[in-house]
């Protein structure tokens, strides 16, 4: 673990110091505020349930951030100078990771406490909100490294990365305009469902499946990272 601390402050201070980052606050909101004016939305409850899914799935987006790092550097200069400096390139992936992990929570949290400003909505449960978007958002930087793997630069992986997140926000939000139950039913298996699921969770047991699953998801998509990556020559 090697200069774990040193590399995570550097990738956490370039995150604040990168502007289309912040479109993961800007984004979620223009589609708060559009929704709300196309449906007519003014009900405290109604504005609440479209508000919840558009900001899980909007931490979607990330997978850009730690995708983008790690085309920019792992790759460049900067890779080579982590091959002499005697830096395991796990520490490294793994501080670009967990920036932007944190990164990511930290701009979930800021809509978490802009919406009931800005608009007339309650989260049913902010420690339970939280937890929804660490998970969702943690599951988001391992397919960023994924989308890095599979991508040949920093260009095709950030269109890979927001082709990704459009796909979400269209499978996640949209089928709510249509008020349709079997639609309703699909989207509660995407990972933004269950998300929503344990935002909505009332007592600790109906907490424990959605938990259950999300970490069952990041935990395959952790294997998947792992062995894919032993068979890159940058890993």
């Amino acid at each position: 673990m090697k200069n774990f601390f040193w590399i995570s402050r550097l990738y956490f201070k370039r995150n604040f110091l990168a502007p289309a980052n912040y479109l993961l606050i800007g984004l979620p909101l223009i589609f708060i505020v559009a929704f709300n004016i196309i449906d007519g939305v003014t009900a405290e409850g109604n504005l609440t349930s479209l508000a919840i899914p558009i900001v899980l799935v909007f931490q979607f987006f990330s997978a850009d951030i730690s995708a983008g790092w790690l085309h920019s550097d792992i790759k460049g200069p900067i890779g080579a100078r982590i091959l002499v400096s005697g830096n395991d390139r796990r520490v490294f992936y793994l501080s670009v990771i967990v920036t932007s992990w944190l990164f990511s929570v930290l701009i979930g949290i800021l809509l978490v406490i802009a919406t009931p400003i800005f608009f007339n909505m309650e989260w049913p449960n902010i420690p339970l909100t939280i937890l929804a978007i660490a998970l969702l958002s943690l599951m988001t930087q391992l397919i960023g490294v994924l989308i890095f793997y599979f991508t040949a630069d920093k260009k095709a992986s950030g269109k890979m990365g927001h082709l990704f997140g459009e796909a979400m926000v269209g499978l996640s939000i949209l089928p709510a305009m249509f008020n349709n139950q079997i639609l309703d039913d699909i989207v509660s298996y995407l990972p933004v469902g269950i998300g929503d699921q344990l935002v909505h969770a009332t007592r600790i047991a109906d907490t424990i499946i959605p938990i259950i699953i999300l970490l069952g998801i990041i935990a395959i998509l952790s294997g998947v990272v792992f062995i894919i990556g032993k068979g890159k020559d940058y890993a």
